[in-house]
């Protein structure tokens, strides 16, 4: 029974993405690269989550306001990431991807159209190049920027990765926020199982990134690694303990302007300071 539902669904999520992804591509030639795209897209994948991947989620959220633009930041642990992605992400918001990914047929025609940020593959000595290019997207075009500051799937070989300074050196940069999202453990889904459990996603409090300097961008992700592992271990608790009293079907939020944002919320306050 294992092996038939593994192989059903397996097919029916092919299937399933392989229409998206070309009808996606087609209506987003109608507004190309358009930073709405990726959430308009979102909307059809929600549906996926618990008929097809037999996967049920839950949202908790520390706030009910968000700042219009910000760096978006999560763990990153398989391809699932995509999936709950779907249920997570919020307007205006792209991801950043390889130029390679474009040349995936049908899926990479409709990751360009959707506004996605495509870099060239970076050694360390253009990696700032990089963080530059998505700057530029942020203080530009208001983009919001989801990244994933492991930099890699962790596959169920570690619980949190050490956080590279990217996406923290992106926020400072750009003098926009960093909105924290951690999502439950998804390494222990199987695809013949019937029914995969619960996955929690939390938004963390945004992080206000005013006066910092760019030195500062390694001594924070450390500290986000910090938080991240900790929230990690409580939300794999709460779904042990079937525990969601907190969390809904959906986050719903208002949206500041930016600097509003920035001028009503307390600067991030270092915990150590790394001279």
């Amino acid at each position: 029974m294992y092996y038939i539902i593994a192989f059903i669904r397996t097919f029916v999520i092919l299937a399933y993405w392989l229409i998206l992804c070309m009808v996606a591509f087609i209506l987003c030639l109608f507004k190309l690269k358009d930073k709405m795209n990726m959430y308009r897209i979102a909307y059809f994948v929600r549906p996926l989550l618990r008929p097809v991947y037999g996967l049920n989620t839950k949202v908790e959220q520390e706030m009910d306001s968000l700042p219009k633009t910000a760096v978006y930041i999560s763990n990153h642990q398989n391809t699932l990431d995509i999936v709950t992605l779907a249920k997570m992400i919020q307007p205006n918001t792209v991801t950043v991807g390889k130029r390679q990914l474009s040349w995936i047929p049908i899926f990479g025609w409709m990751y360009w159209a959707s506004g996605n940020i495509l870099i060239e593959k970076t050694s360390a000595s253009k990696s700032y190049k990089t963080v530059q290019q998505v700057v530029e997207k942020i203080t530009k075009h208001k983009y919001c920027v989801w990244l994933f500051p492991e930099g890699t799937r962790s596959y169920g070989r570690w619980e949190i990765a050490p956080f590279k300074s990217g996406a923290f050196l992106t926020a400072i940069e750009a003098g926009v926020p960093i909105v924290p999202i951690v999502v439950s453990n998804l390494n222990e889904y199987k695809l013949g199982k019937l029914d995969n459990g619960t996955v929690i996603m939390k938004y963390l409090k945004p992080i206000n990134t005013k006066g910092m300097s760019k030195s500062q961008a390694k001594q924070l992700a450390k500290e986000l690694e910090k938080v991240f592992l900790d929230e990690y271990r409580k939300l794999n608790q709460k779904v042990k303990d079937k525990d969601f009293t907190d969390c809904k079907d959906m986050a719903k939020f208002n949206y500041i302007e930016t600097q509003e944002w920035l001028d009503n919320n307390p600067e991030y306050q270092f915990s150590t300071i790394e001279k």
